[in-house]
């Protein structure tokens, strides 16, 4: 029982690429952001929109498993500072050996709310950590990136 159990956590664990896979978080995972005008305040809400491929989860951010919180999706800005993030609620998958957590299918939106530092004008980046698996095993960690429009 215990030797299965392991085998199970090996084969879900983040960063185990499928062997035969020539496929990347990054090419699974893809993502488009718009940023709205700039607030009174400097601030600019960021909306970054992001497509998983078919068969392919993430996971959420909260993930609600703290045994797996490393795997979490996360988001940062290259070019500004990130004032909040507001994650979409992902869907929760019952798991008897891991325990449950939770993961984005398909298509979700996440918003943000940055400053850049006065006077800047420089590109503003949106970088995804996540990691894309599928119900058997997991790719290795990615960062999608997305330039920012502008308005």
């Amino acid at each position: 029982m215990l030797r299965m159990l392991m085998m199970v956590c090996v084969m879900l664990t983040p960063g185990q690429a499928p062997k035969s896979a020539s496929k990347t978080t990054e090419k699974v995972v893809t993502a488009t952001a718009k940023a709205e005008k700039p607030a009174a305040d400097g601030s600019q809400k960021v909306t970054l929109t992001v497509k998983i491929e078919k068969d392919y989860h993430i996971y959420a951010n909260p993930i609600g498993n703290s045994d797996l919180d490393a795997s979490k999706s996360v988001l940062t800005f290259t070019g500004a500072d990130v004032v909040s993030v507001d994650y979409p609620k992902g869907k929760t998958v019952v798991d008897k050996v891991l325990g449950d957590y939770i993961t984005y299918e398909k298509e979700i939106t996440i918003t943000a709310k940055i400053k850049r530092k006065a006077g800047a004008t420089g590109n503003v980046e949106a970088n995804l950590k996540c990691v894309a698996c599928t119900s058997k095993s997991c790719l290795p960690v990615g960062t999608v990136k997305a330039k920012v429009e502008m308005p």
